[in-house]
């Protein structure tokens, strides 16, 4: 909470924070788990609401592919990985918050962490196969270049 606070509205600077670069102690783990509370710090309320919507975006994409897709299976498999990268974020900012206990989780996209960064590529790689396979099925009385899908 001190770490978050302390940045302010605009942040301390990247790689100035006092107490995320103050070494060993101060904020533990601030590469992997508490990644959140180093971004409150060195970029402040700016680039924290900032990262938080840039996940919401991702998230919302994953939902609309979903909605998108050919069949249920695919729309399932989107909803779940939107699910599990939302979970994660709440999850993830809640413990830096002390809203919820430290466990561990990620901030996806955003931590440090061989086999969650690994999993969320891959997860985003099934979204990007389920809309590579979306049939795009043109509205009557549309252009021919009309991609408008419905």
């Amino acid at each position: 909470l001190l770490t978050i606070g302390g940045g302010g509205f605009w942040g301390q600077g990247y790689l100035h924070g006092t107490q995320s670069q103050a070494g060993v102690g101060s904020v533990p783990a601030r590469h992997t788990d508490l990644i959140f509370a180093v971004i409150g710090e060195e970029l402040g309320f700016v680039g924290a609401t900032l990262a938080i919507l840039l996940l919401v975006a991702i998230i919302i994409r994953v939902l609309v592919v979903g909605r998108r897709a050919a069949q249920p299976f695919h729309t399932y498999v989107c909803v779940g990985i939107a699910s599990m990268v939302m979970f994660q974020m709440i999850i993830n900012i809640g413990m830096c918050l002390f809203i919820m206990p430290v466990i561990g989780l990620t901030l996806p996209f955003f931590s440090y962490g061989g086999s969650s960064v690994v999993t969320l590529f891959t997860a985003m790689g099934f979204v990007s196969g389920i809309k590579k396979r979306t049939v795009v099925r043109r509205r009557p009385g549309r252009p021919l270049g009309s991609n408008a899908v419905y």
